[in-house]
């Protein structure tokens, strides 16, 4: 989800144990979620939210990349109606990422851009500092050097970079598909990218950033990780 769109990786873990873990965790929150006094002490635990939002955050990934191989293969096959589901399914995915990393407050992009603000003497050198920061997590340099090298799977970097980026592949296979033009272009996509998407969030100043975790939004929606 977090590298350039376009690009493949390979997992390290059996994702089996993983999926097994997140549904073991999952009955636990269903069997104390259910009383009041309960569920208030399971969300004012940071140490079991943020294990519970790392979690889902791996099964989303795995989620993500099985369906990412169904987009694939839709446009190997140049079907519409197959590379529009995965497409829709991908679009949930990292649209409820972004939820669940609002679950726990070290999860937030807003603590990485206001540290950086925070040391800074003037409003001129505050907005510097937050391009810096912008900068290293994203292209780390001016022309898109080795982008994706410093990337961060936070809350902001879903709703404000990854989920664009993705949604601007989206539509540029869609594109492509109604033209009937068979061939991606690597090096003229990942221009395009840098220049609509990547540069512009490191020049953002203005972003309403989530600014304190909310724990409920996570647990009422655990079900959704039964997988």
């Amino acid at each position: 989800m977090v590298p350039k769109p376009g690009l493949h990786s390979q997992l390290s873990y059996n994702p089996h144990n993983l999926t097994e873990a997140v549904k073991l965790m999952v009955k636990f929150v269903d069997m104390n979620s259910k009383i009041e006094a309960t569920r208030e002490q399971l969300l004012s635990s940071e140490t079991f939210v943020y294990d519970l939002v790392d979690m889902n955050r791996q099964a989303l990934q795995l989620i993500f990349d099985y369906y990412y191989r169904k987009l694939d293969t839709a446009w190997i096959e140049q079907n519409e109606p197959k590379l529009e589901m995965a497409i829709q399914k991908l679009t949930n995915i990292l649209e409820l990422m972004e939820r669940i990393l609002q679950s726990s407050q070290h999860w937030l992009l807003y603590n990485w851009i206001n540290d950086a603000r925070a040391i800074a003497n003037d409003s001129k050198e505050r907005d510097y500092n937050e391009w810096q920061a912008r900068n290293q997590i994203t292209s780390w340099g001016p022309n898109d050097n080795i982008v994706d090298y410093a990337a961060k799977q936070w809350s902001g970097m879903f709703e404000y970079y990854y989920t664009p980026r993705w949604l601007f592949y989206f539509d540029y296979l869609k594109t492509l598909m109604v033209k009937n033009q068979t061939y991606f272009d690597p090096k003229k996509f990942q221009k395009e990218l840098f220049l609509q998407i990547e540069l512009p969030f490191t020049k953002d100043t203005g972003q309403k950033l989530i600014r304190k975790a909310n724990g409920k939004s996570l647990i009422l929606n655990y079900h959704i990780f039964l997988i």
